[in-house]
């Protein structure tokens, strides 16, 4: 067995417990504003029995990479 085969056999890929409720959180994330508690709670509504660290993931992953505004900090000296 060579090193990727190897490796490839180390690597494990786990469903999400949120995976079979995709469809009520891509819905509920159509309102930008919704917060991760909000779609936990909805979810557990409709039967869900995870965790919430779970559904946060899950959240981050098809919500992508956070993009902030940028700061511009200025420096001045007193008085100026």
């Amino acid at each position: 067995m060579n090193l990727s085969q190897r490796l490839t056999t180390c690597v494990q890929y786990e469903i999400s417990s949120v995976e079979a409720y995709k469809g009520v959180v891509e819905a509920l994330l159509q309102d930008d504003s919704m917060s991760i508690s909000v779609v936990y709670q909805r979810l557990i509504e409709v039967g869900y029995v995870g965790s919430y660290s779970s559904v946060r993931r899950f959240v981050t992953k098809l919500r992508g990479p956070a993009i902030s505004e940028g700061v511009c900090r200025i420096e001045v000296a007193p008085g100026a």
